[in-house]
């Protein structure tokens, strides 16, 4: 479960409860090397490796992963930015942008989502980085969430990494001043389909670009206690959602992992080119919009080198001497045929025939003379061309 989307009861008394400041729009999202995980999270020791009750796709969710490519992919590049807000008014900011990248010699994208602000007057912030492939597979996921209950605050940092033959999974939970740390591992051939949450970004906009509602649609995902579970998606169909005082058209999926100890449900609605205009926690008052519907179905993006054309460049083989050569040539032939023994072309022909030994003849010569390099040219040119006619 997230940490900023959990009900109050459950996060602290109300004595603890900070004061909402009065423009939430100057909360700023600055806290970039508060949030990520240190290094120091990765532990000497080596991890268990998990090897049971690890669920895998549904047949239809992994054909669907393997029909991604980068084109269709590349269509979902964008950075949205969205407002949290529940009945009492706006309470902070929540941004995500996807680009490309490079991770371990592999082209990826880069997922980055961002949230800030005061849910039912406490500060809780969450910060996400994951590098994922084309195949939505996760090469590393840096995630973190705090939330300032004084005098006890909650902090949760997650470290994913994936190695030569096995996924990493270390987890450090600050609670009060107490610490502690867990280190799991999963081998890559056990587990064909592992969707996180960076994942989850670019697949449910697969899902809505490729106009593809989900029917039996599940895969494998990590709950928050760092259990591998299932996390299903379900069609929630078409609607309408009110954006800036418009009533914009969407499609809306609900993704729930199916944890045995901290179950929890999303609902996203998307319009059909991908962009978010309002994510939900099920049961939570909490509700995250869009500051604005896109004038253009897919945003603007830089193509990439193997999506540059070049144009292509007119044949000019008037002025190829080898080339004008062969189509004589084959018009020869095509003229020879007992289909065209018209006297006036076989005449055309002729003429043709000709030109094309005088101009072999002359190349000929020119190179005869730029090879033997004689002192009298004229003398050279009268013998050459006496002993062809000869010949």
């Amino acid at each position: 479960m997230s940490l900023q989307e959990q009900p109050q009861e459950e996060l602290a008394p109300p004595s603890s409860v900070m004061e909402v400041p009065k423009d939430v729009s100057k909360l700023k999202l600055n806290f970039k090397d508060e949030l990520f995980p240190a290094e120091e999270l990765l532990m000497s020791e080596t991890p268990a490796v998990e090897t049971t009750d690890i669920p895998g796709p549904s047949h239809e969710a992994l054909m669907f992963i393997k029909s991604l490519d980068t084109d269709h992919l590349d269509q979902l590049i964008f950075k949205e930015q969205l407002v949290t807000t529940s009945e009492t008014g706006d309470l902070g900011e929540f941004v995500i942008s996807i680009e490309h990248s490079v991770l371990q010699e592999e082209e990826c994208y880069l997922i980055i989502a961002k949230s800030l602000g005061y849910v039912e007057g406490v500060l809780c912030g969450t910060s996400l980085t994951a590098y994922v492939n084309k195949h939505l597979q996760t090469l590393e996921q840096r995630h973190h969430e705090f939330v300032k209950i004084m005098p006890n605050p909650l902090d949760r940092k997650t470290l994913f990494m994936k190695t030569k033959d096995h996924y990493v999974y270390i987890k450090s939970l600050t609670n009060c001043d107490e610490v502690t740390h867990s280190q799991t591992a999963w081998k890559i051939s056990n587990v064909p389909t592992l969707i996180l949450e960076g994942a989850n970004i670019l697949l449910v906009r697969a899902l809505i670009l490729r106009k593809h509602p989900p029917a039996d649609f599940y895969v494998a995902s990590i709950d928050s206690d760092g259990k591998i579970c299932n996390s299903n998606y379900t069609d929630l169909g078409a609607s309408a959602k009110e954006i800036c005082t418009t009533l914009v058209p969407v499609v809306g999926l609900q993704r729930s992992i199916s944890s045995r100890d901290n179950p929890i449900s999303w609902r996203y609605f998307l319009i059909e080119d991908g962009h978010l205009m309002v994510r939900q926690q099920v049961g939570s008052p909490v509700i995250m919009k869009a500051t604005q519907v896109p004038t253009k179905k897919i945003a603007e993006r830089q193509p990439s080198v193997r999506e540059i054309k070049f144009k292509k460049q007119p044949l000019k083989w008037e002025t190829d001497m080898e080339m004008k050569s062969k189509f004589i040539d084959k018009k020869d032939r095509q003229t020879r045929s007992p289909e065209c023994l018209d006297p006036n072309l076989i005449m055309k022909f002729d003429h043709q025939s000709c030109y094309s030994e005088a101009q072999e003849l002359i190349v000929n010569f020119l190179q005869y003379v730029l090879l033997h390099k004689p002192d009298d040219v004229y003398e050279s040119a009268a013998t050459f061309f006496t002993l062809h006619r000869n010949t």
